[in-house]
């Protein structure tokens, strides 16, 4: 019986973790040192890590800046975004890293 666990043991080991989602209207958009938080209030399927609700982004980036000017854009227009995360929280560590943004409407 434990030659049948390991195998499944080191599948589940390897898979990647939850990334998180949410659909809906900015709540907060936050610029801390480096770091760009977003916030959509329904936030479903968080990692582990995201004991936070919010998403981050590298600030000092382009990909960081263009994702700031997106959200600015949609919430200043009440404009509904889609962001979905990485899975992991490297940035702050309790909040989940942004994969990509879309303006939903």
């Amino acid at each position: 019986m434990l030659k049948s666990l390991i195998p499944a043991m080191m599948i589940a080991a390897s898979l990647p973790a939850l990334a998180g989602s949410a659909n809906g209207r900015v709540n907060l958009i936050a610029v801390q040192p480096g770091v760009i938080v977003i916030e959509i209030a329904n936030q479903v399927d968080r990692p582990a890590c995201a004991t936070m609700t919010g998403f981050t982004i590298d600030g000092s980036s382009s990909e960081g800046k263009n994702t700031m000017a997106l959200a600015l854009a949609a919430a200043s227009q009440n404009k509904s975004i889609s962001v979905t995360g990485k899975g992991v929280c490297t940035l702050t560590g309790n909040r989940e890293n942004i994969a990509y943004v879309v303006v939903v409407n």
